[in-house]
């Protein structure tokens, strides 16, 4: 069942997190990002300009490093509306 948006947070260790990046990475030379979790997936297709958003700190004996992407879905075409140019047809007359 695809949901609208899939959340998570685990501790784990380093060995693990490389793991999921390494995922990550594959999807997006794939062109398709698919996160799941039991039964409930949701599939990504990133575009080809992508926002990334970093941000590191350090606060007393606690580090963070977030790493966000994000990108505006294609719209799909639909060949009926799809626009023609060309010039009239001669009056046969």
């Amino acid at each position: 069942m695809d949901k609208d948006k899939l959340a998570y947070r685990q501790i784990m260790t380093a060995a693990e997190a490389v793991t999921y990046l390494e995922g990550l990475i594959q999807g997006f030379k794939a062109g398709s990002v698919l996160v799941s979790q039991g039964e409930d997936s949701l599939a990504l297709a990133p575009g080809q300009d992508i926002e990334v958003e970093v941000e590191a700190r350090r606060k007393k004996d606690k580090e963070r490093f977030s790493l966000e992407f994000s990108w505006r879905v294609a719209p799909e075409i639909d060949a009926a509306a799809k626009l023609n140019v060309g010039a009239p047809e001669a009056d046969k007359a």
